[in-house]
């Protein structure tokens, strides 16, 4: 079940929410990356071995990966190479 958050008042919402590194929320982001062939950037990547595995396959298909050391990920697949 989602987590819902409802907001009442008459004032428009302004700012901005930092959240965490969640690895059930990085990978299937950074697998989304195979449906663009734009670059796209990722902040706040867990360092995580399931992480890893998955920047690996997107390697195998065709991507370039660069890991920043703020844990921000950069993820390029201008063409899937491999259907394996």
């Amino acid at each position: 079940m989602a987590a819902r958050l409802v907001v009442q008042g008459g004032a428009p919402l302004r700012g901005e929410v930092a959240v965490s590194a969640a690895k059930n929320a990085a990978l299937p982001a950074l697998c989304a990356a195979l449906l663009t062939a734009e670059p796209v950037l990722y902040e706040n990547v867990p360092a995580l071995a399931d992480v890893d595995t998955t920047r690996s396959l997107l390697q195998q298909l065709g991507g370039e990966i660069t890991t920043e050391a703020d844990g921000a990920t950069r993820v390029h697949v201008p063409r899937v190479t491999s259907q394996e």
